[in-house]
């Protein structure tokens, strides 16, 4: 985890990205679309490997249900990067956490529409 803070001390144009919901677009610079996609692809992987982790016992359930579970759907909430990695590549992820990615799609499209 302090591998991915630290990549937003020297990348501080990436935070947007994932805690302000800025998605992606068409006219993205080439070079920050893939600094972007990479950093998600990383957060992707380390939620998935938290979800596996708890589904084979390995992480207190109370700790994964009042910290990480709690973390891992805010992030997705708030970074349309992750979310959408963890939804165009759902076959290489739990099948908890594409579950978690599509609530917090649903979320973040009510919120977005509510304001």
């Amino acid at each position: 985890m302090s591998t991915l803070l630290q990549q937003l001390v020297t990348n501080p144009q990436l935070r947007p990205y994932l805690y302000e919901n800025e998605s992606l677009s068409d006219g993205t610079d080439p070079a920050l679309r893939q600094q972007v996609l990479a950093i998600a692809a990383q957060y992707a992987d380390f939620f998935d490997a938290v979800m596996l982790l708890e589904s084979l016992g390995n992480v207190h359930s109370e700790e994964f249900s009042t910290v990480w579970r709690r973390f891992i759907r805010h992030m997705l909430t708030t970074s349309a990067a992750i979310r959408g990695y963890c939804l165009d590549h759902r076959n290489w992820y739990t099948p908890a956490l594409v579950t978690l990615a599509q609530e917090a799609a649903h979320e973040s499209a009510r919120s977005a529409a509510s304001k």
